[in-house]
C-alpha cells in the first residue's frame, strides 16, 4: 500500500507511519470479513434478495457505485494514491463504522427477508471492495476472496462496474447515518454505554427515513413524527457565581441564592437574560443582577425534559 500512495513522476519518501496505517487498514479489512462471514456461511447470492433492500442498503450500494467510479477514473489517470484513499475511506468509515453498525441488529434479529437483504449487501460490497483492492494488496485480498469464492482466484476476476448512483437514497441514508451517530455521541457524552436503551426517541424528518434500522442501531424504540414538534425551552436552574455575588452581598449572599431558587419562571427568565430584579431580604430591598447567575436551560416536549438533536433538517427528541 505504501508504494501506491505516490503519483507518477514524483518521489515517495519512506515513512513508517504509512506502513502502520496500511497494517491497521488490513486488520480492519480482516475484521470486516470475519464479521461478514458469520452471516454469509452457505449464503448463495440471489438477485431476488436485491428486490427487498431498505434505505440503508440502497444508500451504501450507491456509495459503492460512486467509489467504483472514483477508483476507475483515478487508476486510469495513474493517481493510485487517490484510488487507495477513496477505498480506505469507504471501507473503514461508510461501510464498517456506519452501514454495518446500522444493519447489525437486522442481521441478528430481523426477519428472514430483512436478513437476506443485509447479506446481499455484505456480499456485494465485499466482493467489489476486494476486486478494487486486489492490484494494491494482492495477498490479503486473495485470502479474503477464498472465503467468498472458494473455487477461484481474485486475480482472474474482472474489475467491478458501477451500478449507478442513487442520489435520493444517498440523501436518506446519510441522514440516517448522521442521526445514529448523534444519538450514540449523546450516549457517550452522558456516560452511557452505546448499547444502553433510551426511554424514548422521537424523530421529525422532512424526508423518508427507516425507523426500524435506526431503532436497531441505537437499541431504542423510535417513533416518527408527522408534524414539526413544539418544543418549549425553560430556565431549569440559575447557577450562582459566588465569585461575583460574595464581594457585593457578603453575608446576604447565601440568603439571596436561596430566594432566587424560589423565583417563578418569569423572574428567572429576567435574570437569565441579564436583567436585574429587586428582592426583599429581611425587610431590605436588594438588587440582584443577572450577571451573577449562569442559566441552565431545559427542553420540554409533551411536558417531559428531553434532549434535542438537530441533524441536518431532522429534529431528534431523546428522553434519557
Amino acid at each position: 500500500q505504501w508504494a501506491a500512495t505516490g503519483s507518477i513522476g514524483s518521489d515517495v519518501t519512506f515513512a513508517w507511519k504509512e506502513i502502520t496505517a496500511a497494517s491497521r487498514f488490513q486488520q480492519k479489512l480482516w475484521s470486516i470479513l470475519r464479521f461478514s462471514m458469520n452471516h454469509l456461511i452457505e449464503y448463495m447470492p440471489s438477485e431476488k434478495d436485491g428486490e427487498n433492500l431498505r434505505i440503508a442498503d440502497r444508500w451504501v450500494l450507491s456509495e459503492l457505485s460512486r467509489l467504483i467510479e472514483v477508483v476507475d477514473k483515478s487508476m486510469n489517470e495513474y493517481r493510485f494514491g487517490d484510488a487507495l484513499k477513496a477505498i480506505r475511506n469507504f471501507t473503514w468509515y461508510e461501510f464498517a463504522d456506519n452501514y454495518i453498525e446500522i444493519v447489525k441488529d437486522r442481521l441478528y434479529n430481523g426477519t428472514d427477508e430483512e436478513k437476506r437483504a443485509g447479506r446481499y449487501v455484505l456480499y456485494n460490497v465485499l466482493d467489489s471492495v476486494l476486486r478494487l483492492l486486489a492490484p494494491v494488496t494482492p495477498f490479503i485480498t486473495e485470502e479474503c476472496w477464498s472465503f467468498l469464492n472458494k473455487n477461484s482466484t481474485i486475480h482472474l476476476q474482472s474489475f467491478p462496474s458501477s451500478e449507478g448512483v442513487d442520489e435520493e437514497s444517498e440523501k436518506k441514508g446519510r441522514l440516517m447515518r448522521d442521526i445514529v451517530a448523534e444519538v450514540r455521541r449523546l450516549k457517550h457524552d452522558r456516560g452511557m454505554a452505546l448499547n444502553a436503551p433510551l426511554r424514548s426517541v422521537k424523530i421529525y424528518s422532512p424526508i423518508e427515513i427507516d425507523s426500524r434500522d435506526i431503532s436497531g442501531a441505537i437499541n431504542s424504540d423510535v417513533l416518527l413524527l408527522e408534524e414539526t414538534p413544539e418544543i418549549k425551552t425553560e430556565i431549569k436552574e440559575l447557577k450562582p457565581k459566588y465569585g461575583l455575588i460574595g464581594p457585593v452581598l457578603r453575608d446576604k449572599a447565601k440568603i439571596v441564592v436561596e430566594e432566587v431558587k424560589k423565583l417563578d419562571s418569569e423572574e428567572r427568565t429576567k435574570l437569565a437574560e441579564g436583567q436585574s430584579i429587586k428582592l426583599n431580604i429581611s425587610g431590605e430591598e436588594v438588587e440582584v443582577r443577572g450577571e451573577w447567575f449562569e442559566p441552565v436551560e431545559e427542553n420540554l416536549f409533551e411536558g417531559k425534559d428531553v434532549e434535542i438533536l438537530e441533524v441536518r433538517d431532522a429534529i431528534v427528541i431523546v428522553e434519557l
